[in-house]
């Protein structure tokens, strides 16, 4: 209940968040790791995710293409 882009929210019938908006996610921000209470969530360290964003000029992919592609993501829940 505390990401401020809005990317996951609580479902309270089933009693667990779940992701409603997973391209609201910021690159850097690890508020739903930190707050997790059973340590579910992770990600990979900043140096990583900026070789990447250099290796794949990820910084011109617009949004529409991200939403394109949304239905390859897998989520787990």
């Amino acid at each position: 209940m505390g990401c401020a882009a809005g990317v996951y929210a609580f479902d309270f019938d089933k009693r667990r968040p779940v992701v409603i908006a997973p391209l609201n996610c910021k690159v850097g921000c690890v508020t739903c790791a930190n707050t997790c209470p059973v340590h579910a969530v992770s990600f990979p360290p900043l140096s990583r995710i900026h070789k990447i964003i250099k290796k794949k000029n990820v910084l011109t992919t617009s949004k529409k293409e991200l939403e394109d592609n949304a239905d390859r993501v897998r989520y787990r829940r």
